[in-house]
């Protein structure tokens, strides 16, 4: 339910970052993430990416805690108004935007 990794960093360092963890990893996006996707239709992926109303279903689902979850989201959508990753030092796109338009997407990465 916490950030580990730049998201954007190359396959390898992404990859040791989820092995180290010992666990699968949740991949998220809402609505506004979905339309840069390939796939335009993410709910038809379905069961491999699922869809939710509100990260608390997300959370519950994958079996995070809901609070972590959520405090994780908004920090980095402080990171996204301010333009900087201060965690990871990800490059922001110019029309980035803050991760709360439902509904949210997400997929397990193991």
């Amino acid at each position: 339910s916490q950030r580990f990794v730049n998201e954007l960093g190359n396959r390898y360092d992404r990859s040791m970052a989820i092995l180290k963890l010992g666990h699968p990893a949740v991949c998220l996006v809402d609505n506004e993430g979905a339309k840069h996707s390939l796939n335009k239709d993410l709910g038809g992926l379905q069961p491999a990416v699922k869809c939710f109303g509100s990260v608390k279903e997300l959370a519950e689902l994958y079996r995070m805690d809901p609070l972590v979850l959520t405090q994780t989201v908004d920090a980095y959508n402080v990171g996204v108004s301010q333009g900087e990753d201060k965690q990871f030092g990800k490059p922001f796109r110019d029309d980035v935007k803050a991760i709360e338009t439902p509904p949210f997407y997400a997929t397990r990465l193991w």
